[in-house]
């Protein structure tokens, strides 16, 4: 059981390193070092909004990269 979770963080970081830039920076403050829209936006000197609208669409991103993956995973395991 713990292998199988290092194994799902280690895909979760490995599509996020695959995020550009400005995504990857907003999931990165946001899940992984747990600060709010605010303070992300405070940091990287842009809207509480666009914060909001970079994390919504790097989740997106994320989810798809992860599905792929996951896609791919699946058959060449057969």
């Amino acid at each position: 059981m713990e292998e199988e979770i290092q194994f799902q963080v280690a895909e979760v970081k490995r599509a996020i390193s695959q995020l550009p830039d400005g995504y990857r920076v907003v999931v990165s403050l946001f899940l992984l070092e747990g600060y709010d829209h605010e303070e992300i936006a405070q940091i990287l000197k842009i809207s509480n909004q666009l914060s909001r609208t970079r994390y919504s669409r790097a989740r997106q991103k994320l989810l798809g990269l992860l599905k792929k993956n996951s896609f791919q995973n699946t058959f060449s395991a057969n």
